[in-house]
């Protein structure tokens, strides 16, 4: 109860700062990557990432077998994915946690970019470093803050034409600077790329673990970036038993989510799911279950977390719809 209690205390207090800062983690959202030992893109787009070289599934920051990716330089691994139309040219965010064991050498995370146009997270001298080129070609770069070595840190950028190129580290805006009038510059001849230069993919590769990336075609707010930093993606390989129950398969492609009990589990637990801005799409009770089909059918593809309250234990997963 001390996290849920800790990230309320943390909303309401945000809220009464911000005053009517919304959060939609849904609106905009072009891809999503678990990163969850597959490279497939959790939205209905299906920007799926190709794999190059040998990236292999590492634990997460909960502890989760190979619930992230590793990304060794030398080899070098990295991803690319076909976005690009679907972003809109004034507005992009991207976010993702990273933990690196060295976050000094000039390292690219996400993006698209070559000089002159696009977009591009990364690291450099134990820094965030994002960078903008609009469509005049004027290059907009920002390095802020501290990021640690060997440490999960959450790591997000937001540009919009007019306004500002902003920087956040695990949830906080830590700088932001005045941008331009005009939109982010075309990228056509570049993939997005995960892990190296867009331009020269084995260039500048990041070495490390990626988890939970986010491309959208808005700034997202300050409050959805916290929302994110906050969001529960505890992850779990297919059939692997946890504390409470089992849940498969993982990733999702049929109507019917299964959940095993195990033997432990008496008396009422109550089932929710809740979607990417944390909106419940279903709830159930039942007493002493042992195994549950659940009919998600209805839910559109993305990302959802499902909960499960007996007693005074609770436990989440993130499930993923395709």
């Amino acid at each position: 109860m001390l996290k849920t209690f800790t990230l309320l205390s943390f909303v309401f207090a945000f809220f009464a700062i911000t005053a009517v800062a919304q959060v939609n983690l849904s609106l905009g959202l072009v891809a999503n990557y678990p990163m969850n030992n597959s490279p497939l893109d959790a939205t209905s787009n299906h920007l799926d990432l190709t794999i190059h070289n040998s990236p292999a599934g590492t634990p997460d920051r909960y502890g989760n077998a190979t619930g992230a990716y590793l990304l060794t330089s030398s080899h070098p691994d990295y991803f690319t994915a076909a976005i690009n139309a679907l972003l809109a040219p004034t507005e992009v965010t991207l976010a993702a946690w990273v933990k690196l064991p060295n976050a000094v050498p000039d390292q690219k995370i996400a993006g698209r970019a070559v000089v002159g146009g696009g977009y591009l997270l990364g690291v450099d001298s134990n820094k965030l470093d994002a960078e903008i080129w609009d469509l005049s070609s004027v290059h907009y770069r920002l390095k802020a803050n501290t990021v640690p070595n060997n440490t999960w840190t959450h790591l997000a950028m937001s540009y919009k034409a007019n306004e500002y190129l902003r920087v956040y580290i695990n949830g906080v805006p830590v700088d932001s600077i005045v941008a331009g009038t005009t939109g982010v510059g075309t990228t056509a001849t570049w993939t997005f790329t995960v892990g190296g230069a867009p331009w020269q993919p084995a260039a500048l590769n990041a070495n490390g673990s990626f988890d939970d990336i986010f491309v959208y075609n808005r700034a997202i707010n300050a409050a959805e970036v916290a929302a994110l930093f906050n969001l529960v993606t505890s992850t779990i390989d297919d059939e692997q038993t946890v504390n409470l129950t089992s849940v498969y398969p993982v990733p999702l492609h049929q109507n019917n989510l299964s959940v095993d009990f195990r033997n432990n589990v008496t008396g009422k637990v109550r089932i929710t799911i809740s979607d990417i801005s944390g909106r419940n799409v279903y709830t159930n009770e039942m007493t002493n279950p042992k195994k549950e089909l659940i009919d998600v059918s209805r839910l559109q593809p993305g990302i959802y977390s499902i909960s499960f309250l007996n007693e005074n234990k609770t436990e989440t997963h993130k499930i993923v719809i395709q």
